[in-house]
């Protein structure tokens, strides 16, 4: 599947309601692990608190119509690596944004930060989830558990960079 060309920018309040949307997507909230519905004012002080943490990075996609697809997150670990959190726009699954928008984001962090590390959880029925980081290059580290559920842990090589997995540099 050919690479999709998205732009990124940084995420700010005035995505909010848009984030809202997207987090309480039905299957987002089956995929998730935590799986309840989130109430508006949950969601405001925790993106409040997310856009005002130097550790956490979080990024909206948009196609070259200008149209968002989806957003990524990033959030710092104690041991120096990240944890990558996605969501597609419900209109735009299926059409090949999910591995485009993990390749972008990845290449924006790598080129503006040290990071090198980054890992990926996905519950294991969310196979859509688990071809797109296969597809960005991640290798399996198996299964743990996480916040009460089991879930798959991928990892992207620290030697790797996105562009090379997926353009074949």
């Amino acid at each position: 599947m050919a690479h999709k060309k998205l732009s990124l920018r940084e995420a700010t309040k005035e995505d909010c309601t848009l984030l809202f949307r997207w987090a309480n997507d039905p299957e987002v909230r089956l995929s998730s692990l935590s799986p309840e519905p989130i109430a508006w004012e949950d969601h405001v002080a925790w993106l409040t608190k997310q856009l005002a943490d130097p550790s956490c990075h979080i990024f909206i996609a948009s196609n070259t119509a200008g149209d968002p697809v989806g957003q990524v997150r990033f959030n710092l670990q104690p041991d120096g690596s990240v944890a990558i959190d996605v969501h597609t726009a419900k209109e735009c699954r299926g059409q090949g944004y999910g591995t485009s928008l993990v390749v972008e984001a990845l290449d924006r962090l790598f080129s503006s930060t040290d990071i090198r590390i980054v890992h990926a959880y996905q519950r294991p029925e969310n196979t859509a989830s688990i071809r797109v980081f296969e597809k960005a290059g991640f290798k399996s580290e198996g299964e743990i558990a996480l916040k009460g559920h089991t879930v798959r842990h991928k990892r992207l090589p620290p030697f790797l960079s996105a562009t090379h997995v997926v353009c074949g540099h």
